[in-house]
């Protein structure tokens, strides 16, 4: 799937990026009709980069995750059909073009690892027994706290240190496209 992404929280990372892109691809197998267990592996990307307020840096935030997606189906009505996903499991968080006036990078760079949970809803419609298109829109959780005094960009903006708390949420939306292997035509 493609998406657009939107930080929601915290407090920190709304006042000072955007989002720019959400990518997903999952691979599932049926424990039966309606219920699909399998894994999935996402990348968001977060900037300052079009941001008008921080013309003179190109920060970007970078999401890598993987994990294991639980999916339930329901029954195709019409040539279309809904399903509801959870997953969760480990991310990886990568900070590049960092301003120059930032503090010396700690050890390992400016990457920091989380979990994540995320919750997905799509309503597809059916081109053939094998391929789904639809709309998506999730909701993903991290409890990791984003800080602008960790990648430089604390002084292009005003936070007070009640900004600087809480776990960082988004949401996206956007396509999906599902292929079902070993479906007959």
């Amino acid at each position: 799937g493609v998406e657009l992404v939107y930080p929601l929280t915290d407090k920190a990372l709304v006042k000072s990026m955007v989002g720019i892109y959400g990518l997903h691809v999952a691979f599932q197998a049926a424990v039966n009709k309606r219920l699909f267990v399998g894994g999935e592996f996402c990348n968001e990307e977060f900037s300052v980069a079009v941001n008008p307020m921080y013309i003179d840096i190109k920060t970007c935030f970078f999401l890598y995750r993987g994990g294991i997606k639980i999916t339930y189906h329901t029954t195709t009505t019409n040539d279309f059909m809904f399903n509801a996903s959870l997953s969760g499991g480990e991310t990886y968080i990568m900070y590049n073009n960092i301003p120059p006036l930032s503090p010396p990078p700690p050890k390992g760079g400016f990457v920091q690892q989380s979990q994540y949970y995320d919750l997905s809803i799509m309503e597809g419609y059916k081109i053939d027994q094998q391929y789904w298109i639809g709309l998506i829109i999730n909701y993903t959780y991290l409890p990791y706290t984003f800080n602008p005094d960790y990648v430089g960009i604390n002084n292009y903006g005003t936070y007070s240190p009640s900004d600087k708390t809480g776990p960082t949420t988004y949401i996206g939306w956007g396509f999906e496209m599902c292929y079902a292997f070993g479906k007959k035509k």
